[in-house]
Order: structure tokens, then C-alpha cells, then sequence
């Protein structure tokens, strides 16, 4: 069972990478002309992204409590998200997909991806979520410096992501070195 157990890690960590340098690659030119695969790739590394993270076990205990993302802002990555990850399983718990328009709607959510025109209330979402150990993913480059733990840029014509390690270990997440390696730390 170890071995199988060992395999499917690393079967599973192998297409993150893969995953993770098709994106690292991919021109921004293209990107620009077809803002639906930009779109795409994030929606995989959100998913992938739970996959490299640990949330204290007090959050995570309950069997019967689902596994929530919720998404602020109309972003076409939540649509995206839906029709791939609808009905999947995130540590071992049912994914419950959500969307809010605005912070008073948010409640309690495993992560929340806020969408880049929604960067103006990632102060008030950090308030509202702070003792809930939520992973706050945006593509705003104000996300950082306001507390979050991941943000998608553009850098050399790639899609990357930046990590805020230290906000993440204030949430009590635990986030794989794997994933680290792979990322800018930034803090």
C-alpha cells in the first residue's frame, strides 16, 4: 500500500510540473490573443494548487464537511473551473464550487480566488476570513502586499506565481516545498 500510496504522489507530482512548465512557456503573445487558455492554465493550478497545500487538521477534520473554493469576481476562470472540477474531490471531501460579488457574500471557504477588478477589497476580505484559514489567490499585484499567499503574474512573457510563505504560515497553512520551488517567494 506504501509503494501504490508513493507512486500516485509521484504520478501526480509529475504532471503538476508538467502542467506547471507548459505554463511557465507559454508566450504571453499567444496568451494575448487567446485569453482563454490563460484562463484555463489558472484554472488547473487552483485546483493543483490544493494539492500542495495542508490546512490544520481542525479545518479539515469533519469527513462530511465539504471542500470549498469560492471565487469573488466574475472572472472567466470560474466558469472554467466548474466545468472541469464540478463533482471532484479535494483531500478526500466533496468540492463545493462558490461565486460572490462582493466580500459581505463571502463565507467560510477552504480558498478563495479573487478576480484582478476585485483587488479593492482584498482588505476587507483579509478581515473577514482572518481566522479561518483560507488561501486568498488573486492575479492582482496588490494581493502580496495586503497579506495574501498567492498571485499569478506575467513575468518574461510567462505565466508564474509568487508565494507569501509567511502570510500563508499566519493562516496556518502549510504549503509543500515542491510547490515552493516552483514559485517567487516574495514576502
Amino acid at each position: 500500500m506504501h509503494g501504490k500510496l508513493f507512486i500516485i504522489k509521484n504520478i501526480i507530482y509529475f504532471c503538476f510540473i508538467l502542467i506547471i512548465e507548459f505554463s511557465l512557456f507559454f508566450e504571453s503573445n499567444a496568451l494575448a490573443e487567446d485569453k482563454c487558455v490563460e484562463h484555463q492554465v489558472k484554472a488547473v493550478l487552483l485546483y493543483k494548487f490544493t494539492s500542495f497545500i495542508d490546512w490544520p487538521e481542525s479545518v479539515i477534520e469533519d469527513l462530511w464537511q465539504p471542500f470549498v473554493i469560492g471565487f469573488l469576481g466574475q472572472s472567466p476562470i470560474v466558469s472554467i473551473f466548474i466545468q472541469k472540477f464540478s463533482g471532484q474531490n479535494i483531500k478526500g471531501k466533496k468540492l463545493i464550487i462558490q461565486s460572490f460579488e462582493s466580500v459581505d457574500q463571502v463565507n467560510a471557504c477552504h480558498m478563495i480566488f479573487v478576480h484582478h477588478q476585485y483587488s479593492h477589497e482584498i482588505p476587507s476580505l483579509m478581515k473577514k476570513v482572518k481566522n479561518l484559514s483560507t488561501l486568498i489567490i488573486s492575479e492582482s499585484d496588490r494581493l502580496i502586499q495586503q497579506g495574501g499567499m498567492i498571485n499569478f503574474v506575467i513575468e518574461n512573457n510567462t505565466i508564474c506565481f509568487e508565494i507569501n510563505p509567511s502570510a500563508a504560515k499566519d493562516a496556518g497553512l502549510t504549503i509543500s516545498s515542491k510547490l515552493l520551488r516552483l514559485a517567487k517567494i516574495v514576502n
